[in-house]
């Protein structure tokens, strides 16, 4: 708050500084022109009294010395409005104090009708953390979008994010309902297609097979190289034990995907763990798709069905 106003003082200074010499100064050629009209006034004051004395000495008739006088008084009527006598110096000064006590004054009051000064204090600013949504009120603001939506049917763009806000809260049959809707709008869409056949996957205990994997096909039809298609289309090439078949998708997911994220990671490991399966295959069992191959989707990916203990599906999802 403190530098606030120092810098406030400071500009109001800096707008003073410009102002106020303009007002206070006395400009020299004003001063010359006057002495010099002064000057003129008197030496047309001598030619009169001469033009009145040669007239009386009768060297000029009576319509010589009135033209002659005529001519000179309106010389003096001309340089006595140059003279005129400049405005007195404590009217500037008085409009200089004006003015330095108005910039300010007025800077104040615009900014007490127009600025905020509770934001200018400390305390108050400490006092107002910032706003954290809770859990019931994302449920209440998905509640009215459904409502909302319910209403405007035919709007692609709503459908996919209510479907989306229902994957956040984990709320999958309604996201799956949604998605569906979206899809029909916009069947050409393939992130919408790889987005219901993970949420479908999911209902299906984070199994790709069936229609999740049909959903999936479709979206790589449209798009070859969707990044989270790819990803499901290796899970379910894995549940199905085609290894190889899950290398391919999951190392053009891994040349799409972001460098250096956990995405890249987990797809990775699904990468690894696949060759090695592949490369025992003359007999031994497939082993589940590990946790990195679940977090190779945005959501939580579907994966194989574990029959390890140890593994686990983590993910972050942002709404």
């Amino acid at each position: 708050m403190t530098v606030f106003w120092i810098l406030a003082a400071g500009l109001t200074v800096l707008a003073l500084c410009l102002l106020l010499p303009a007002l206070l100064r006395t400009r020299p050629d004003a001063v010359v022109r006057t002495d010099a009209s002064q000057a003129n006034l008197t030496i047309l004051r001598a030619q009169l009294a001469q033009l009145d004395a040669e007239h009386a000495a009768g060297s000029l008739d009576a319509d010589q010395h009135r033209s002659a006088r005529a001519e000179i008084a309106r010389r003096v009527l001309d340089e006595e409005a140059v003279a005129a006598p400049p405005r007195r110096a404590g009217a500037a000064r008085t409009t200089a104090l004006s003015v330095g006590l108005a910039v300010p004054l007025f800077a104040l009051v615009g900014y007490g009708f127009l600025g905020n000064m509770d934001a200018l204090s400390p305390r108050s600013a400490a006092a107002a953390p910032e706003a954290e949504v809770t859990p019931e009120q994302v449920t209440a603001m998905v509640e009215s979008l459904a409502k909302r939506m319910q209403q405007r049917p035919d709007d692609p763009v709503g459908w996919t994010l209510l479907a989306r806000a229902y994957g956040a809260l984990q709320r999958f049959p309604e996201a799956s309902q949604a998605y569906a809707r979206a899809v029909d709008l916009s069947p050409k869409d393939a992130q919408l297609l790889a987005d219901h056949a993970d949420v479908l996957a999911m209902l299906q205990n984070r199994s790709v097979s069936g229609e999740p994997a049909r959903l999936v096909a479709q979206a790589l039809q449209i798009d070859p190289k969707n990044l989270k298609a790819l990803a499901l289309a290796g899970s379910a090439a894995f549940e199905q034990k085609d290894f190889a078949l899950a290398i391919t998708h999951w190392t053009l997911a891994r040349q799409l995907a972001p460098a250096d994220s956990d995405f890249a990671a987990g797809l990775d490991s699904s990468i690894a763990e696949a060759r090695g399966l592949a490369a025992g295959a003359g007999g031994v069992a497939a082993a589940p798709a590990s946790a990195a191959a679940a977090n190779a989707t945005t959501m939580p990916a579907p994966a194989p069905a574990s029959t390890t203990p140890s593994a686990a599906v983590t993910g972050r999802v942002t709404l």
